[in-house]
């Protein structure tokens, strides 16, 4: 057995004490997350945390890697949950975001929107886009793909990973997850 390093221990206690393994009722779950699912409990499905530190790592790692290099980046968090981490978010330079319902258009005919509802330093289009909650904007996710920008997305028991290429394994609607989600990302962009 290979001994995990005091890091890796570090983060599991922390996930595990913001709930970010704690899935949705087995009744309402997406079957392309199966490999993601660890156990059940309570008719509960239980995510593995296992998988989920090293996607949640390498996610991190390329949100660092952009704004470094000064690329623009996307945050959606427009659940009653997240919205006030995504408006903390685009205090950061090269960092916007949307924390209302998306507007349909808004990737797509970015040379002609502006997001209206946040701070936007430039017109350039956004070179990632990170969803805090995927459930209600899957039209932002297909404009993601249809510009090709890549999308970082918490990906819950009960959501289609589908056109997200950083799937991100875990809790979306924990307030606890929720800020645990935003304080890492806060800390990659600083």
């Amino acid at each position: 057995m290979k001994l995990k390093s005091k890091e890796y221990l570090n983060l599991l206690q922390v996930l595990l004490e913001t709930k970010v393994h704690l899935g949705h009722d087995r009744s309402t779950w997406n079957s392309k997350l199966a490999t993601y699912i660890l156990s059940e409990y309570k008719n509960f499905h239980v995510l593995d945390l296992e998988q989920t530190i090293p996607l949640l790592k390498k996610a991190l790692n390329v949100i660092s890697a952009l704004y470094k290099k000064g690329k623009n980046i996307l945050v959606i968090g427009n659940s009653d949950v997240n919205k006030a981490y995504t408006l903390e978010l685009i205090k950061n330079k090269n960092v916007f975001g949307v924390s209302t319902k998306w507007t349909g258009g808004s990737l797509t005919n970015f040379h002609k929107r502006h997001f209206k509802y946040t701070r936007v330093d430039n017109e350039k289009r956004p070179s990632l886009v990170i969803l805090l909650n995927i459930k209600g904007n899957e039209i932002a996710i297909k404009e993601a793909l249809q510009s090709k920008i890549p999308v970082i997305g918490i990906v819950d028991t009960d959501i289609d990973p589908k056109g997200i290429q950083y799937i991100i394994p875990g809790n979306d609607d924990s307030p606890q997850s929720q800020y645990l989600y935003y304080k890492l990302i806060s800390n990659a962009i600083h």
